[in-house]
């Protein structure tokens, strides 16, 4: 920023960052004049700034409309996979994960596929592995193929392991029930940003270079919505 195509202008924090095009940038000019990424935490007021037209792209798209957006020929979706891995991690030291039969039951007792579908509703894909396949060292770990979704064997592992169901159906042995203390994540998933923009053209406010309103992806949880 400053010695590229853009230069900055503003920054209010959880508000908007402004950036400029940079006149004096030794390569090729940037196509528009000013670039406006505002901050719309809320999912509804993203999706409603893009369909009336305040705003040009929003990034993190409500799953639930993409269907929509995509056969909507006023709007362009773009998708792409991310990098962020949501999973759910083991101390395998601490009881009663100590015991091997007890999470592999839990790999099992996932319905990841559920799980994408009904609260990722499609934004998501299944994760590989620890690492998002974009990512360096990354390897297909074929978690589906060593650990698919298998409730009566997840029971049965825990019944080897000497679980059994109590009076409330939650899995008992030597009188405790079985719980955990050392989960570090909630999912085994793996995000897919999109992005839906208008297919209109800019507005314009010189004879020569587009004025548009477009945005960038955030830095990390903060949502942006690019907006007038």
């Amino acid at each position: 920023m400053g010695t590229g195509p853009f230069k900055f202008v503003e920054w209010k924090t959880n508000t908007h960052v402004i950036i400029e095009r940079n006149n004096d940038y030794w390569g090729d000019k940037a196509l528009v004049d000013r670039v406006i990424f505002k901050v719309v935490p809320e999912e509804g007021a993203r999706m409603i700034a893009l369909q009336t037209g305040d705003a040009d792209m929003v990034l993190f798209p409500s799953p639930a409309q993409l269907p929509a957006l995509r056969k909507d020929p006023k709007f362009t979706v773009h998708e792409t996979t991310g990098i962020r891995v949501v999973f759910a991690g083991f101390h395998a030291g601490l009881p009663p994960l100590d015991d091997v039969r007890v999470r592999q039951a839990l790999l099992h007792a996932v319905d990841r596929k559920a799980i994408l579908d009904n609260i990722m509703e499609g934004s998501a894909g299944p994760a590989l592995g620890v690492l998002a396949p974009g990512v360096f060292g990354f390897k297909d770990m074929q978690l589906d193929r060593l650990y698919p979704f298998d409730r009566a064997k997840a029971k049965a592992l825990l019944n080897q392991a000497g679980w059994t169901p109590g009076p409330d159906g939650i899995m008992v042995k030597g009188g405790q029930r079985l719980c955990s203390r050392g989960w570090r994540r909630a999912a085994a998933i793996r995000r897919t940003a999109r992005s839906p923009r208008r297919s209109r053209p800019c507005s314009r406010t010189s004879a020569s270079r587009p004025r548009c309103r477009c945005s960038s992806g955030p830095p990390c949880s903060s949502r942006f919505a690019a907006i007038r």
